[in-house]
Formats: C-alpha cells, sequence, structure tokens
C-alpha cells in the first residue's frame, strides 16, 4: 500500500492506494503545509507537519487531530 498527499482543489488529503485507480481513496483531510515520515500502523497512519507537530489519522473516522505540538515542550527547558 502506498500513501501520499496530494491537493486535488479541495483542500490538501492523504490518500492510500493499492497502485491502481479502483483502489486509490482518500484517508482524511490534512493541514497544509510540510509534512514527512508518513507511518501505518494498522489502519492509523501518523505524521509531522512542519519540524514539531506530530499527527494522527483515524482511518475509520478519516479524521486527523494533532497529537502534540513539540514547539511546546522546546520552550520548557
Amino acid at each position: 500500500t502506498l500513501l501520499f498527499a496530494a491537493n486535488d482543489g479541495n483542500g490538501q488529503r492523504l490518500y492510500r492506494s493499492t497502485g491502481f485507480r479502483t483502489g486509490t481513496s482518500v484517508i482524511a483531510d490534512i493541514p497544509t503545509g510540510p509534512f514527512s515520515h508518513i507511518t501505518a500502523i494498522g489502519d492509523d497512519v501518523y505524521f509531522r507537519r512542519g519540524t514539531r507537530e506530530l499527527w494522527k489519522i483515524d482511518a475509520a473516522n478519516q479524521s486527523s487531530t494533532m497529537l502534540t505540538d513539540q514547539a511546546f515542550y522546546a520552550d520548557q527547558f
């Protein structure tokens, strides 16, 4: 399975694909901006946005949630 992001004219979205058109679907809308380190664990997908934010996508509910903003923790030390 391939995970990738694309802007389809309705905003940036994360897709899952088997490599075929019929096997490609939107997992969830994601925030605009640079992201990296896309990792799937079960039905959940995790990625970093920018250099500090860790996000989780619940594929079953097609929702994305920021888990942590490391900028907050960097200011604590």
